[in-house]
């Protein structure tokens, strides 16, 4: 799904939208506790030696988000990075979750869900900074939608371009290889992805009619 200020993301990051999974005891209060309201929307981040990237996502969704009622959870897949200390110091208003191994990105965004208590979940990589009003006009859209399963937010880079990897097909096992980075090592000149891509954001738009054009 787009938005119209989007989602921006420093790096090869992402943001998707979907639902619940596994378990792992969470510490410090939540955004419902803060609120006393119930929580629409559950913020999901994975962190693995990547502190810093969590620190700088945290500050800009609670800078840049207003309107909805969320909680964001952060799971350490099992880095030890110091980055539970940092949440509670900065952020107690946080569910940290600790794993004591490294589980993987998917099961560990799994026990991030498992604690989460929105109706709608966000998975968001730690290298992502959130635009003034991105998540909350993507979750009312969405919230609008009554057979939707998942959605992917549009993503920009450092300098604001689109980052492509955010505008393709749903995933296959062709199209997966075709966009895979070691191809485009070995064969730089060569755009094996280009035919699974659509080339602009207005083109990637006209896939669900549904959805509204920004404005």
């Amino acid at each position: 799904m787009r938005t119209p200020s989007g989602i921006y993301a420093s790096n090869k990051s992402g943001a998707s939208w979907g639902g619940p999974a596994s378990t792992l005891a969470p510490s410090g209060p939540t955004s419902l506790e803060c609120h006393m309201t119930p929580v629409e929307l559950s913020i999901i981040i994975v962190n693995w030696n990547s502190k810093e990237y969590v620190r700088k996502c945290v500050a800009s969704i609670l800078a840049n988000t207003f309107g909805v009622n969320y909680e964001i959870i952060v799971v350490d897949s099992g880095s030890f990075d110091g980055c539970g200390d940092l949440l509670s110091l900065a952020y107690p208003e946080i569910r940290f979750i600790q794993s004591q191994d490294n589980v993987g990105f998917a099961r560990a965004n799994n026990l991030g869900a498992a604690q989460a208590q929105g109706s709608f979940f966000l998975f968001l990589n730690p290298d992502t900074e959130v635009r003034p009003g991105a998540i909350e006009h993507v979750f009312r859209h969405a919230s609008r939608l009554t057979d939707l399963g998942v959605a992917g937010c549009r993503l920009l880079n450092t300098d604001g371009s689109l980052q492509t990897s955010c505008v393709q097909s749903l995933p296959t096992i062709l199209n997966q290889v075709l966009d895979a980075d070691a191809l485009r090592r070995w064969f730089p000149s060569a755009d094996y992805s280009a035919r699974l891509r659509y080339s602009c954001p207005d083109r990637a738009r006209g896939r669900s009619r549904r959805y509204p054009a920004p404005s």
